[in-house]
């Protein structure tokens, strides 16, 4: 599918707003979308409008429908946890941990831990001092100890989530 942009897609309405509908060439169908929609300010619309600013086409009209013009779905995450943002490093670091563990017990077991949110409480404020006083590594498993506290502390979360405080 390709846009076919031409000024022929734009209108000027009774009210004097300049309006875009957009035409699809389907081979040798040609389909217009609805509703048309105001379009300021737009001399040559592209598949996506060079003239708008925003960053969030969800909530841009103008952007949305050209994007759907250009057959590009769109893709309504806005207001939805952005889970690109946690830098790798973390991901990495609970994994790398999480792996050591369960060579080390079993997969998993850190669940099962009696007393646990005192136990990994302890265990987070241990590696924070450790790395406070200097010691970056983790003599038992080679591994920062920055990596043990983000561990401690997402088994921490995962007892808050659970309804698990203070077990």
């Amino acid at each position: 599918m390709s846009i076919q942009t031409t000024m022929d897609d734009f209108s000027v309405g009774e009210d004097g707003h300049q309006y875009y509908t957009p035409v699809l060439n389907y081979s040798e169908d040609i389909v217009t979308t609805e509703p048309k929609i105001v379009v300021e300010d737009i001399l040559v619309a592209r598949e996506v409008n060079p003239t708008c600013t925003c960053s969030a086409t969800e909530t841009c009209p103008i952007c949305k429908d050209v994007k759907l013009a250009a057959g590009i779905s769109p893709k309504h995450d806005a207001g939805k946890l952005m889970y690109s943002l946690i830098p790798p490093v973390a991901t990495k670091a609970l994994a790398e941990v999480l792996t050591f563990g369960a060579q080390k017990y079993a997969p998993n077991s850190w669940q099962g831990v009696e007393d646990g949110e005192r136990r990994y409480l302890d265990a987070l404020m241990r590696h924070l001092e450790a790395y406070r006083s200097g010691e970056v590594i983790d003599d038992d498993s080679g591994l920062s100890h920055l990596k043990h506290a983000i561990t401690n502390l997402a088994f921490l979360l995962h007892f808050e989530e659970q309804g698990n405080a203070n077990s």
